[in-house]
């Protein structure tokens, strides 16, 4: 579970760097 929260923060958090750019 908490490896699959990791995971989601990493990719929500790479959505936003994107989204920055």
């Amino acid at each position: 579970m908490a490896s699959c929260l990791s995971m989601m923060a990493t990719f929500w958090h790479s959505l936003s760097l994107f989204s920055i750019y």
